[in-house]
């Protein structure tokens, strides 16, 4: 029983019996690394709960705060059946991009509220409700989630004027209690867009205009849109819709061609049987001309490989196979090569995805190596590479990232047992190369694992 003390934990927590009983004291959670609370843990509500450590924790069971909920630094998660909820008359203090709610947030009560939500890996995204109207009580409740994926995922009806919703990212808002009517606003901020491009080109790029955007609320078979006023200059934007009594996902729309342009769902390539075999797949495909396949050496000297027709369809899936003599020229001196994919507006103007980088797995396979490596995939305690050649002879071992990157590099005797490191490596794919005295290089493509 904390009565009216402050009870802070820094390290795990762990429960054979017993519980926390914190309704008139202070937890706080100063943790380094990521913690979940065991189920059960409180005996009742928590009066004021506090992040202060950067790990976060994640909640084993659900838990009310009464008084204030501060976010000082660590993300806190919660599940539907692990909800945070906050009491009427409760309130939030901090909230940054360091510290929110990762999850759903339930608040109880008829007055105006932010609620601090986003995702791990964007930042802070909040939806706000207010202005409440018709028959109100302090017993309302909303919950509120914030989701980082697209909003053509929950369906493509959309209704006119608008034509195309966001690719990014859309709140799950709804009513819990209660029949209020409620003005909804959307936040926006330099964490808003994805699939390249800036912040503020997802608003306003291509000469889009503020005032083409609306406040889109999915109602179960099509995104339906509202009168909506905005604040603000691109990223750092709020939409509002007013006196909203229905409640589902909510994300932004536009009416124009340029706001929210043209996004990636997927874009991959694999080189098998002599060629690279290239796959991609699109959604909000509208007025678009052509998508123009590029490829580079080092991301920086491009070329075109192909142009295509855009379908122009709510979503699409594209192949093609590249078996030019430039790709087979790239890949004999390099290894690898970069694609990228332009989307050529009706107007002309561009829109561009990330690079790609191929590697050539199938020289990993060629029969005539020298050089096995175990294991593949591998975690990071290191990999060995195993000689073929009976004596010591020099050479240089090299790891280059998906990205081109040089990220280990070491000239030395190579013996039929050699070590090397993987703790510095992120996951992902690799591609190793050895270099042996008389110039030849044989290249392994190797898998690092979470």
């Amino acid at each position: 029983d904390l009565s009216s003390q402050t009870l802070t934990i820094s390290g795990s927590v762990a429960r054979t019996a017993g519980t926390i009983d914190a309704d008139a004291g202070t937890l706080t959670f100063t943790n380094t690394t990521g913690r979940t609370l065991p189920s059960s843990l409180f005996s009742g509500n928590i009066n004021n709960l506090t992040m202060n450590g950067s790990g976060g924790i994640t909640l084993g069971n659900a838990a009310t705060v009464t008084g204030t909920l501060t976010l000082t630094s660590g993300l806190l998660t919660t599940t539907s059946t692990n909800l945070l909820t906050l009491a009427d008359g409760s309130t939030v203090s901090g909230v940054s991009n360091s510290s929110f709610i990762h999850g759903p947030i339930k608040k109880v009560g008829n007055t105006g509220f932010t609620f601090p939500v986003g995702a791990s890996g964007t930042g802070y995204q909040p939806i706000q409700i207010g202005n409440f109207s018709g028959t109100t009580a302090s017993t309302d409740a909303f919950t509120a989630e914030y989701k980082r994926s697209s909003a053509a995922g929950v369906g493509t009806n959309i209704t006119s004027p608008v034509n195309r919703v966001s690719f990014c990212e859309y709140w799950q808002l709804d009513r819990t209690s209660g029949t209020p009517a409620v003005d909804v606003t959307l936040h926006f901020n330099a964490n808003s867009g994805c699939g390249g491009g800036t912040p503020a080109d997802y608003l306003v790029g291509n000469s889009g205009l503020l005032s083409e955007l609306r406040v889109c609320r999915w109602d179960g078979s099509q995104w339906v849109n509202y009168t909506t006023s905005f604040t603000g200059a691109a990223p750092n934007v709020t939409l509002t819709a007013t006196g909203i009594n229905t409640f589902s996902p909510f994300t932004v729309g536009s009416t124009g061609l340029a706001p929210l342009p043209l996004k990636l769902l997927s874009f991959s390539g694999v080189k098998k049987e002599g060629a690279v075999h290239l796959n991609w797949t699109t959604l909000d495909e509208i007025q678009m001309k052509s998508i123009v396949l590029q490829s580079s050496a080092d991301g920086l000297n491009t070329e075109n490989v192909a142009e295509i027709s855009a379908r122009n369809t709510p979503q699409n899936q594209y192949f093609y196979k590249d078996s030019s003599v430039p790709m087979i020229t790239m890949f004999r001196s390099h290894g690898y090569r970069y694609y990228r994919l332009a989307f050529v507006n009706q107007n002309l103007s561009r829109e561009y995805s990330p690079w790609i980088n191929v590697i050539d797995s199938e020289l990993s396979a060629h029969p005539h190596h020298y050089f096995d490596v175990f294991p593949n995939p591998a975690d990071h305690q290191g990999i060995t590479i195993f000689s073929r050649f009976s004596g010591m002879l020099a050479g240089d071992l090299s790891l280059i990232d998906n990205t081109g990157k040089l990220v280990y590099r070491q000239n030395r005797f190579f013996d039929r047992r050699i070590s090397v490191p993987t703790s510095m490596l992120k996951p992902g794919v690799y591609a190793l190369l050895i270099q042996l005295p008389d110039g030849r290089v044989e290249r392994h493509k190797i898998t690092i694992q979470p």
